[in-house]
């Protein structure tokens, strides 16, 4: 399978934000360095200057002295954190857009045909292990009708649709997402006849601002690592006037080919 590129894309991203913080914290840190003299189990401080003086600073100098010794720790996580960004760069640089995954992909079903494909089959795909969410001991116990436990009627429906129609998914499969750290979207969908992967969310509570803007967020970093809605991206919402339903589920499996795929 292509590799997953998005916990060292978080990683690059965390580092930018170190470096920011960590230079505007210098900007507004005292002026000079702090040197350190050990004598048996003392320490002794000493505040050097910009001009070369040098202060000797006493226990009533606890706040400076934390101050010169975090600036000087910012300095160096500063330098080690650009190091480890340039290098993330450079291998985003180099890393090839064309993949085999590409090729195999574009070949003519004339000769698709006769080449063994990079991509697991749907069974091999669906048997895979991976750690589960978990559910809160107050949780619904709701089950498909493949058996997987899910957390509302309207996941129900929707794990129901795609085992009867056959397509493979997992149920709160965890992903790494940039800005997010790890997540779980509600299904992944695995398409075998077009060798991709479908991310479904189902948003329930549109009444609730905070939610609304979280996912809104969340749907805008799945579109940035290759998620495209109508593609490899589903997005399916309810409200209490707008109950969910199987057409709607239908609907939305239509829209990215897999039911027509397989009828």
């Amino acid at each position: 399978m292509v590799p997953d590129l998005a916990p060292l894309r978080q990683r690059a991203t965390e580092l930018e934000n170190v470096i920011k913080e960590k230079t505007q914290a210098l900007q507004v840190a005292p002026d000079g360095t702090l040197n350190l003299v050990t004598h048996g189990d003392k320490n002794y401080y000493y505040r050097r200057l910009p001009s070369g003086e040098r202060l000797y600073l006493s226990t009533k100098d606890t706040e400076l002295i934390r101050a010169l010794c975090q600036k000087d720790f910012d300095r160096l996580d500063i330098q080690a954190s650009q190091k480890e960004l340039l290098a993330y760069q450079r291998f985003f640089r180099a890393f090839p857009s064309h993949r085999r995954e590409d090729i195999y992909r574009e070949l003519p079903p004339g000769r698709k045909r006769y080449v063994v494909s990079p991509y697991p089959d749907a069974g091999e795909w669906a048997s895979k292990e991976y750690p589960r969410k978990g559910f809160a001991r107050e949780s619904a116990v709701l089950f498909s009708q493949d058996g997987t436990r899910v957390r509302s009627k309207s996941e129900i429906i929707i794990a129901d649709l795609l085992f009867r129609n056959g397509i493979p998914y997992r149920y709160e499969y965890p992903l790494s997402l940039p800005e997010f750290g790890k997540v779980h979207p509600d299904f992944l969908l695995y398409d075998a006849q077009q060798e991709r992967e479908i991310i479904w969310e189902h948003l329930g509570s549109l009444d609730n601002p905070g939610y609304c803007q979280y996912y809104a967020r969340r749907i805008a970093a799945y579109e940035r690592i290759g998620y495209l809605p109508g593609d490899t991206l589903v997005v399916t919402f309810e409200e209490p006037a707008h109950p969910f339903g199987p057409r709607d589920a239908q609907k939305a499996l239509i829209n990215v080919g897999l039911l027509a795929g397989i009828m």
